[in-house]
């Protein structure tokens, strides 16, 4: 809050100015006057928020000064004092809304009070005004109010927007909000990821360098975080009334993400150089089925490049670009792969999902990443079926019952989440590539470990049966029965000529 004294008693005015800790009240003091014509000069240069004044001021006095500071700001704030008991005056200054009247001598305690009471006063007054203010431009926005006293007020501002986007920000989004607004933003969005706000200043320069200033402080607090952060900002534009048309040149500037990825100061005015005329025709000739359909990874990993550069080069047509050839490209794919008897929830738990999951992306970094993966996937599996090599989830599970085939509780499930795949997935994954099911698998491992093992004779029958993950005997027995023709004695008497230790 910004205050003025007058008072024609310089040893008076001193002692005000002195005294007081006016900082730590929250009141700023803009300037003191001898007399009321020095005040009223004063009230015209600073317009403060709070004028203590004497009463009887030669030129001017202090009612008369109130009167034209009211003039200037209606919502100016006056304590007077005087040698004085003078009801009239006293009727008077009421009258003209003065906060309070003290006579002097002047209590600095009693003043003290009375103007933190102001500040306090002033700081809510401030506070609702500012929320009606978000609360209108809001509204503005959405069309829903057409004329207010308030958009009179800013009808000749200049104004800008700008929206902050972050992915999995938490509170940060929320604190940065706080700050801004503390510093004069209006908040006319605010969710975890993404907060949008509305700079409005008297000036171009002025609303310039608040944005500029809220860029700054709220990338730095991202930073601090580790965290990344997309910035998109409008023009700035003159008259309230526009305000619509930043917020849609906001968003406009943030579709410029897709094409240069996050963390990015994206600007509308930038969007003239990305709006060039462009040939889809080498994007769209780019041909990725080949190298799937032959298995042939580093072919795919070559085109994929080329088809990135391209994208780039075609500006903010780039994203209808990538969504028209990632819908034609999945189709074709899924459809060679059911012509060679490949099933694509072998090669993808969801195949749906997936698609979802590229369209969903918000960089062409990101989506190209995601489609050249899902590619180099089909890639692999294509590759491994014409060469009769397995893919890497079934080498990885067939690794892992390798190594765990002694345990008793080595299961299905364990295996598939080894081999990075849900169970469903991982049973018909399995099966379509080694040919037998996962329970089949597992019981030829542990009966050939078995055989193995008795070749030491030496060695007991329950010793084998625990190392190769049965702690029941009598079912060991029996499996082993069946998977060899002969109970595990006369195998090993069959294999050593000699009889079996049990």
């Amino acid at each position: 809050m910004r205050a003025i004294i007058c008072d024609d008693d310089e040893i008076i005015l001193k002692g005000l100015c002195s005294v007081i800790d006016w900082a730590s009240l929250g009141i700023e003091l803009v300037g003191t006057a001898g007399n009321g014509k020095e005040g009223l000069a004063l009230l015209k240069e600073q317009r403060p928020e709070l004028l203590m004044t004497d009463i009887r001021m030669p030129h001017v006095d202090g009612l008369q000064l109130i009167e034209e500071g009211k003039k200037l700001n209606p919502g100016l704030m006056a304590i007077v004092f005087s040698g004085y008991d003078d009801f009239e005056y006293a009727r008077r200054a009421l009258k003209l809304g003065v906060q309070d009247y003290l006579t002097k001598p002047i209590n600095m305690d009693e003043l003290t009070y009375l103007a933190s009471d102001c500040v306090r006063r002033f700081d809510e007054a401030r506070k609702d005004s500012f929320e009606d203010r978000e609360d209108l431009l809001r509204k503005l926005l959405m069309y829903e109010v057409n004329d207010s006293g308030l958009i009179t007020e800013m009808e000749h501002d200049y104004c800008m927007v700008l929206i902050f986007e972050s992915a999995d920000s938490g509170r940060l989004m929320a604190e940065a909000a706080g700050h801004m607004r503390e510093q004069g933003a209006y908040v006319l969005v605010q969710r975890e990821d993404l907060c949008e706000i509305a700079v409005i200043a008297p000036t171009r320069m002025t609303v310039e360098m608040r944005a500029s200033l809220f860029l700054s402080h709220t990338r730095q607090l991202f930073s601090e975080q580790g965290m990344s952060l997309t910035c998109a900002q409008s023009n700035v534009q003159w008259g309230i009334r526009l305000l619509d048309q930043c917020y849609q040149e906001a968003h406009e500037a943030l579709k410029l993400k897709y094409i240069r990825g996050d963390n990015q100061n994206l600007r509308f005015q930038d969007i003239k150089g990305d709006e060039k005329e462009s040939d889809p025709s080498p994007i769209l000739d780019i041909d990725l089925i080949t190298p799937v359909k032959s298995g042939n990874v580093q072919l795919l990993k070559k085109r994929m490049g080329e088809l990135e550069k391209l994208l780039k080069q075609a500006g903010m047509d780039s994203y209808i670009y990538m969504q028209f050839m990632v819908g034609s490209l999945y189709s074709t794919v899924l459809k060679e792969l059911g012509d060679a008897g490949i099933c694509a929830d072998l090669v993808f738990e969801n195949p749906v999902e997936e698609y979802k999951k590229l369209i969903g992306c918000e960089t062409i970094g990101k989506a190209i990443g995601v489609l050249g993966e899902n590619l180099k996937r089909i890639c692999e599996y294509v590759g491994s079926q014409k060469s009769g090599v397995y893919s890497r989830p079934v080498v990885k599970a067939l690794a892992y019952m390798e190594e765990n085939y002694s345990s008793p509780d080595l299961s299905m499930e364990d295996t598939a989440v080894a081999a990075g795949l849900s169970s469903a997935r991982f049973s018909t994954s399995f099966k379509s590539e080694t040919g037998v099911t996962f329970t089949d698998y597992l019981l030829k491992l542990r009966m050939e470990k078995a055989k193995d093992l008795m070749r030491d004779p030496n060695r007991k029958i329950y010793e084998i049966a625990m190392m190769t993950g049965y702690s029941n005997i009598p079912y060991f027995s029996t499996a082993f029965k069946k998977y060899t023709g002969c109970p595990p004695s006369e195998y090993r008497e069959k294999q050593h000529g000699l009889q079996g230790k049990v």
